[in-house]
């Protein structure tokens, strides 16, 4: 039997509503825009698919078997629980034809009748919304960023980090939904005047306000600054290169959060960011060769040590460049403290993938590509450890004090989650 909690924010009938309208949901009553109104159709045994004309003379495809399993009649979809009623392996013909086909009410409705009688009603806003690319479409999308995802560079970024203030962040869904867009178009954001000395500290309460804390081997939190006892590059005063937090783990943290509660009094002490999704658009268009090397080589990575819950071994390999189905860049991987040894790449392979690995660094550590910020005291730099490798300029301890931040993680899967949400709501748009 399977179990489903029910948040209460899908149960509200405003929030369903809403989802009806950006055509998430079957409704009869949804503002159908023009572009989403059909024409006329044709059916084509041929190809196994309904052709459907739309008013602005689009033309889209739907095979028979996804518009079938696709049905949204309570019989075969729960628009409550947001989930599929229909038991897809026993109930799906993978040669099913319409019996017949009609337009309705003025283009907003199709009406679908299958050879065993039932009946499928498709609201055409939602069948716009949910139309299939053609190959052709797919091949002029072949680009290395996401629609809404924006590659910088110093010049392009120094100066101008985007801000936020805590209380608005903490109290206004817009602020929230600004906060967390600009995470996933940018990759990093700073919230401003964070208070210190509290109880769950700032960057816990930030992540409950999205959603819960990706607990980490390092704790629920943790504190960056130097230790005697350090286990960690992090924990001492030295130059920390720049990586990403944890390859070595399976589902590493998507979102990392830093609040800077003390700063060096000294010199140094500045954090260093890089777009790996930059430098890997760099290295595309110069070294196409090493690219694909680097997008189909797993780096193995390791991690052995004793910290919050004790002893650990972390194992885990990964490309240093990660792509979707489309091509486009997903993740970018790199930490050079945990990389294991080459041991699994053929021995005639290790020459060059030392060449794609040596300049993926060096470019990395191009003074153009690197963002240089010293956080105040209050301020939390908030960044997808997924794609912005971060760092730190050494820097001495005096008697004046020390560096003193603190830290948590979150994950994709929540934000992404809470954007789509935040999106609704407020009648936003969010393509991720």
């Amino acid at each position: 039997m399977m179990l489903c909690r029910l948040r209460s924010t899908l149960c509200r009938p405003s929030y369903v509503n809403q989802l009806r309208v950006l055509g998430v949901v079957r409704s009869k009553s949804s503002v159908v825009a023009s572009a989403a109104l059909v024409k006329h159709i044709e059916l084509e045994d041929n190809d196994g698919m309904l052709h459907v004309h739309w008013k602005n003379n689009q033309i889209n495809r739907y095979p028979y078997v996804y518009l079938r399993d696709n049905c949204q009649c309570p019989k075969c979809y729960n628009s409550l629980l947001l989930q599929r009623n229909l038991d897809s392996i026993s109930e799906v013909d993978l040669d099913v034809k319409p019996k017949a086909v009609e337009v309705r009410d003025d283009g907003k409705q199709i009406h679908i009748t299958w050879p065993n009688e039932h009946i499928s009603q498709f609201n055409s806003a939602w069948l716009h919304n949910k139309k299939l690319p053609e190959s052709d479409d797919l091949t002029g999308k072949m680009k290395l960023n996401k629609k809404g995802v924006e590659f910088w560079n110093k010049s392009m970024l120094q100066g101008k980090l985007v801000r936020f203030n805590y209380e608005d962040v903490m109290t206004k869904k817009s602020a929230l939904f600004e906060w967390l867009h600009t995470l996933h178009s940018v990759g990093i954001a700073l919230i401003e005047e964070a208070p210190s000395g509290m109880k769950p500290i700032a960057v816990e309460r930030l992540a409950t306000r999205v959603g819960y804390i990706k607990d980490t081997h390092y704790g629920h939190t943790f504190d960056v600054n130097a230790k005697f006892d350090a286990n960690n590059l992090a924990y001492t005063t030295a130059d920390l290169p720049l990586h990403c937090d944890i390859p070595q783990s399976e589902y590493y943290p998507g979102v990392q959060m830093l609040h800077c509660l003390q700063q060096a009094p000294t010199e140094g002490g500045e954090s260093i960011f890089v777009d790996g999704f930059f430098i890997a658009q760099e290295i595309k268009e110069q070294h196409p060769r090493l690219f694909n090397l680097l997008a189909t080589t797993p780096i193995p990575y390791v991690d052995i040590g004793k910290d919050e819950f004790g002893d650990f071994h972390l194992k885990n390999k990964r490309e240093s460049i990660e792509l979707d189905e489309l091509g486009h860049i997903v993740r970018f991987t790199y930490n050079n403290h945990v990389r294991d040894y080459f041991m699994d790449s053929p021995v005639e392979k290790v020459q060059l993938l030392y060449q794609a690995y040596l300049i993926l660094g060096q470019m990395m550590r191009d003074p153009v590509n690197m963002l240089e910020y010293k956080l105040s005291p209050g301020e939390v730099v908030s960044f997808n450890n997924s794609r912005v490798l971060h760092g730190r300029r050494g820097y001495t301890i005096t008697g004046e004090g020390n560096r003193h931040l603190q830290g948590c993680y979150m994950d994709w899967d929540l934000v992404n989650a809470r954007l789509r949400n935040l999106a609704t709501v407020l009648g936003k748009t969010f393509e991720d």
